[in-house]
């Protein structure tokens, strides 16, 4: 596909779908009417909800004893789809799909069959919005013409409110007007393709508040001026790849490599002797080269002009790909390397059974990687594409070697490879020939997509399909939300790799977890400095932090930016490592694990290491920063000092946060001025590890803390609060049992209907029989929905799992010697309603909910209590408040001393890597 999307797109006449159904059709469906109104959850007033009409109707029919589905509008031509479509009929890309078949199948009698090879309807109106693009005919009408007519929609009831409204509202409806404007502008401009569904849905939320007649107060009014920030910005050039030196060899190695370049023995044996020397010699990129080159050569020539190896030649597609994959993770950035090696795997493609063998080892993955890596380098690109056309051309489309294809995002890379080489005629047609067979499947539609994927047409879609935000650039999630929950179903991922330092599992401390950018890249903060690593586990390059941090760093488009406890705060480049900024606030910062972040261009970080009895440490001052130049905007002044500084952005231009005593703070973002304060006086002697989290666009904010004077000590109680984000009010408490000392996270569970907000009480670890449980809450009333108590942990010298065995290794190190985390991690919501919470006891909870609506395997780790059922994984050492972070088709755990990635299940076995951290 052109966008390396998950269907197959081909144009067939009536017979052809009928002979292509009567090949997956097993059973006669009874005839059977659906309707397609879909329902979307309206944020407000005890979760209402609404129908919004699709402008279909599904009938599911039976034709000559053929399942199919058919879709029709009032005067318009009527679209066959297959019966593997079916799950998409109530999803909002009902519109992206009609405008994508009336471009399609206007003044044609064939019509257009879309056959699912695997499914996400964010990824299929992705599809289809980029399928629209490539028409000649999409021009001004078809889809454009719907998005445009839907924006004029919008003006219009924004202008008819605004005449019959408040005079306050007048103000801030001509704000969403004149960013409609501009994005009316940006389409018709060709800068912006498509309105993505939660900018629609943001806004019809927005309009909705004064809908039917109803109203709310100016203080309750939520105008969401983030809205359109991530849509309307800029797209930044990508950045040339990092400088890179190799290393002079030396006088030894140059023997080797002329010992490499004489080599003649291509039996199994002279393969394996190739590969010790090649491995005897691994810190040299110039041997690994020679070595590389030398085993290309040699099954060049036992092939000779067959596609076969001979009897008794030892390179084998099974014994040649792992030596190549090492020697390619080993010098990621070595573009020699990267180049010869490439050249190796497509003469291991075009050999008999080699095609096979690099798809399940992960070789197109590599090529990709390698590409991205260099795409200044036109002949590791020309390598690159090689590799992929052979395996394009090796593979039928429904193979699993394309199917594993599709996943390294290969027409994205491609695109920006045209971008930097837009005349160099090979690397041109080798991409353009990927793109035409992997995306149509038959020679037929090459005259189409001979127009549709030159090397400028490309160039324009890489710029406006270029992502302009990150999946998880800060702990509680993408930008915007901020409530710790994801789309992503963990049940569909399995282990891709893990690792912890060489030396061994405690000579080295996380701060936090990982965050994610759009590139499935992972950056971990640790006591020795920032670690950026690629989606195999690669490290891509290191940075000495200015002084030590114990904070998760945050994303902030190509930047990415963290605070240390020498009072510094700092900005890298995600690509690079490279420092760009370094500010100075203040001569000390507090030595908890922070969560600084950023938003609207402002980087709100703490420092001033807190000295207010009877808890020192946290910070006194909250700053907020110029991203781009570090450059301080403003500076606040807390009651109490900030824990775990963790600012939230409910899109209205302000800044929200918690300090340690459950006090809130809503700050104006651009200038620091305080907006309101809430201090709830029945607490503010005590202490929480806890902080706060935003519910999904229903106007509230919910808290974690301790009552009284308590410091989340076992015994002792704890509260969850709501507050309204307009004015800081209560809505309503909830007392704990335990101590809460963690952070809310607001979303939907499995098998229960209204918003839930999910806490995870529990004691510090300070001794021995420390008590836990899982608490889900109605996020509108505070009434309980379930609650999973698990069993007292007693650690050894009353510790969290791995701080007492490691003290002494970490010492060493010169280190922290512990980890000290809360008895919980912050939970996570997952796309099936499942809560995943990391605990002090090195296990990783997985709550599946009530026992009525489960419906899993009762496996020898499923346990039920209080009515709940849960599944509970050893890993190890104790977790940190980040812990978890979600991508699409990623899970990423940190422990404290341990990093592992989860993926969706693909072919080949998980693996395991250990890199120096």
């Amino acid at each position: 596909m052109l966008s390396g999307g998950p269907f197959a797109i081909k144009r067939l006449s009536f017979t052809a779908i009928r002979c292509r159904l009567q090949a997956f059709a097993s059973e006669t469906a009874a005839p059977q009417q659906v309707n397609t109104h879909y329902r979307r959850q309206r944020a407000r007033q005890h979760d209402r909800s609404y129908k919004s009409a699709c402008p279909f109707t599904v009938h599911r029919t039976a034709s000559d004893n053929l399942p199919v589905y058919v879709i029709k509008r009032k005067n318009r031509p009527w679209a066959l789809l297959s019966e593997m479509f079916h799950q998409f009929y109530c999803h909002p890309i009902c519109p992206h799909l009609y405008a994508f078949l009336d471009v399609l199948t206007k003044g044609n009698e064939d019509v257009t069959v879309i056959k699912k090879i695997r499914g996400d309807p964010e990824a299929f109106r992705k599809e289809i919005e980029f399928l629209c693009q490539t028409r000649a005919s999409y021009g001004k009408s078809g889809f454009l013409q719907i998005e445009v007519g839907w924006l004029s929609s919008q003006l219009e009831k924004l202008t008819n409110q605004e005449a019959l409204g408040p005079a306050w509202l007048a103000e801030f409806h001509q704000w969403h007007k004149e960013q409609l404007a501009v994005l009316q502008e940006a389409l018709e401009g060709g800068r912006v393709t498509a309105i993505p569904s939660d900018v629609k849905e943001g806004l019809d939320f927005y309009i909705s508040q004064f809908e039917d007649g109803q109203s709310v107060s100016e203080e309750e009014f939520y105008i969401d001026k983030e809205l359109y920030s991530q849509l309307l910005a800029p797209p930044e050039a990508a950045p040339e790849p990092a400088p890179y030196e190799r290393r002079v060899a030396t006088e030894e190695e140059l023997q080797v490599v002329q010992q490499l370049k004489d080599w003649k023995d291509a039996t199994p044996q002279g393969l394996l002797k190739v590969k010790k020397i090649m491995e005897a010699n691994d810190g040299s990129a110039e041997v690994q080269e020679s070595g590389l080159t030398r085993l290309g050569g040699l099954l060049a020539d036992s092939k000779g002009s067959g596609s076969a190896v001979p009897a008794g030649c030892g390179l084998t597609p099974a014994a040649l790909c792992p030596v190549v994959m090492e020697v390619m993770s080993r010098f990621p950035r070595d573009a020699k390397v990267q180049r010869v090696a490439c050249s190796v795997l497509r003469g291991i493609v075009v050999t008999d059974g080699g095609c096979t063998v690099v798809a399940d080892v992960g070789g197109a993955a590599r090529a990709v990687e390698a590409m991205k890596a260099h795409l200044v380098d036109v002949e590791v690109c020309r390598m690159g594409a090689a590799v992929l056309y052979a395996m394009v051309q090796k593979t039928d489309p429904a193979s699993p070697e394309r199917l594993l294809m599709r996943t390294t995002k290969a027409h994205q890379v491609l695109a920006e490879v045209l971008q930097y080489h837009p005349t160099d005629q090979k690397l041109d047609r080798a991409c353009r020939e990927h793109v035409k067979v992997d995306s149509w499947g038959s020679p037929a539609r090459r005259a189409t997509a001979d127009a549709t994927c030159s090397a400028q047409f490309l160039q324009v879609q890489a710029q406006a399909r270029s992502p302009t935000s990150h999946p998880w650039p800060h702990f509680r999630g993408p930008q915007g939300q901020r409530s710790g929950a994801t789309p992503e179903k963990w049940t569909n991922h399995t282990l891709k790799w893990s690792y912890h330092n060489p030396k061994g599992q405690y000579h080295n401390l996380h701060a936090g977890g990982p965050v994610i950018d759009q590139d499935e890249n992972l950056y971990q903060m640790t006591s020795k400095g920032l670690f950026a690593l690629n989606s195999s586990g690669h490290v891509l390059w290191h940075y000495e932090t200015p002084g030590r941090s114990n904070n998760e760093v945050t994303l902030a488009g190509d930047y990415l930016l963290g605070s240390s406890k020498a009072g510094n705060a700092f900005a890298v480049h995600r690509r690079t490592g490279k420092e760009v900024w370094v500010t100075n606030l203040a001569p000390d910062a507090g030595g908890d694990c922070g969560y600084p972040a950023a938003s609207e261009g402002v980087f709100v970080v703490g420092a001033v290491s807190g000295r207010h009895p009877p808890m020192p440490g946290g910070n006194e001052r909250v700053f907020g920063l110029d991203v781009k130049k570090g450059t301080k905007l403003w500076e606040y002044k807390t009651d109490v000092p900030v824990w775990n500084l963790t600012p939230l952005f409910p899109g209205d231009g302000s800044t929200v946060l918690m300090d340690f005593a459950g006090g809130l703070y809503k700050l104006n973002l651009t200038t620091g001025a305080e907006l309101w304060k809430t201090l709830p006086g029945c607490c503010r002697s005590s202490f929480s590890d806890g902080g706060a989290g935003l519910g999904p666009k229903n106007h509230l904010v919910y808290t974690c803390s301790n009552f009284g004077q308590n410091f989340g000590m076992e015994g002792t109680t704890g509260i969850v609060r709501a507050f309204f984000l307009s004015n800081g009010t209560e809505k309503w408490y909830k007392m704990t049992t335990m101590p809460c000392n963690t952070y809310p996270s607001v979303g939907h569970i499995a098998n229960v209907d209204p918003l839930a907000v999910v806490v995870a009480p529990g004691s510090f670890m300070t001794g021995e029989n420390r008590h836990g449980e899982v608490l889900a809450l109605d996020a509108h009333t505070g009434d309980q929905l379930w609650r999973h108590l698990v069993k007292p942990y007693s650690g050894l010298l009353g510790m969290a799992a791995g701080d007492a065995e490691g003290t002494a290794v970490r010492l060493k190190e010169h280190i922290s010697p512990q980890c000290v985390p809360a008895h919980w991690s912050a939970p996570m919501i997952d796309g099936n309603g499942m809560v995943i919470v990391g605990r002090s006891d090195g296990s990783m909870y997985k709550v599946y909910g009530p026992e009525s609506g489960f419906k899993g395997a009762r496996s020898k780790n499923v346990t039920v209590d209080s009515g709940t059922v849960a599944e509970e994984i050893h890993l190890g050492s104790a977790f940190l408040h980040g812990a978890l972070a979600a991508a699409p088709g990623i899970f990423a755990i940190s422990s404290c001393d341990t990093r592992w990635s989860l993926a969706k299940r693909r072919f080949g076995n998980p693996s395991s890597h250990e890199y120096v951290t």
